[in-house]
């Protein structure tokens, strides 16, 4: 079974993609289901908008149709969710199975071959932030 959230936390984070269309996706909150729209999308985490803000730390279901099939996974959303109109609800993956994470990072692929993927930060790449340590030691050293 795979888990996203065992990742190391000081990893570079996930390529995210925007997804396009407005994909729909179906939040299982016990017997309720809520539609949502997809916004941001990476192999441990998202966003979407909801008709409902969930409290953070809510745990629930998340089925996405994708072309390789569906995704369906648990996840546990993220923040809080500001009050007035409705952002984008962050939410993160908490288990889900090997079947599932091939078909999300096939459609992970397929969006990004579409040209609706994210530009890395270079600010965040663990390289860089040792590269950008070594280099305020040494302007200190000479101040």
């Amino acid at each position: 079974m795979h888990n996203p959230a065992n990742q190391d936390r000081d990893s570079v984070r996930a390529p995210r993609v925007n997804v396009p269309n407005k994909e729909q996706a179906v939040v299982a909150l016990g017997t309720q289901r809520i539609l949502g729209v997809l916004c941001k999308l990476s192999v441990t985490g998202g966003s979407l908008r909801l008709s409902k803000p969930m409290s953070k730390g809510t745990v629930a279901d998340l089925t996405i149709r994708a072309t390789s099939g569906p995704i369906t996974s648990a996840i546990e959303f993220l923040g809080p969710a500001h009050r007035g109109a409705l952002p984008p609800q962050a939410f993160r993956f908490i288990h889900m199975g090997p079947a599932e994470s091939r078909r999300l990072e096939n459609a992970l692929e397929e969006i990004r071959k579409q040209g609706f993927g994210e530009k890395q930060d270079w600010r965040f790449h663990p390289l860089t932030r040792g590269a950008l340590r070594t280099v305020k030691s040494i302007t200190r050293k000479r101040s």
